[in-house]
């Protein structure tokens, strides 16, 4: 049976020089000590400019944009509901393969995972939460995730939407 708790990390969501996807993003933790409990935390390799993370959203799926309009058509669509979701808005594409944000206002927000593991790559699989629904939670410490918490997350969002 799965644990249904799951463990409250503060930071800031990034977009800026990145290629957020569908159901991932970058985020900043604010200690990073707070993932060495997740499971196969020894995976997570922070990138080296920024200490920024790829997150692997709990639960959700959805089309890649990196694979291109023809082999998942709706990736775009997904990638720029779950950016508005979030909170960012104004977001501009460049880069090579068109993908890479060049702005966004804002350039980042605060926000929450709950996460209890590491997928394969090395990303915390994690629920999303940003905004008034961040701030109410235990940071740092393992919580409960039922369907009342679960109806506040980016995941949520995604999993009745597409």
């Amino acid at each position: 049976m799965a644990v249904p708790f799951y463990k409250a990390i503060p930071g800031e969501f990034v977009l800026v020089g990145k290629e957020p996807d569908g159901d991932s993003v970058r985020f900043v933790a604010d200690d990073l000590d707070l993932l060495d409990d997740l499971h196969r935390a020894f995976r997570i390799k922070p990138a080296r400019t920024d200490r920024s993370l790829q997150l692997r959203f709990e639960a959700v799926d959805t089309p890649e944009v990196h694979y291109g309009l023809f082999a998942e058509p709706m990736g775009g669509v997904a990638r720029d509901a779950m950016l508005r979701q979030l909170g960012f808005t104004s977001v501009t594409f460049g880069g090579g393969t068109g993908n890479v944000v060049t702005s966004s206002t804002p350039d980042r927000l605060r926000g929450l995972i709950r996460s209890k593991a590491v997928d394969a790559n090395g990303r915390p699989i994690s629920y999303v939460l940003t905004g008034g629904e961040a701030d109410d939670l235990n940071h740092g410490q393992w919580n409960f995730v039922g369907q009342n918490v679960l109806q506040q997350t980016v995941n949520w969002f995604l999993l009745v939407s597409f």
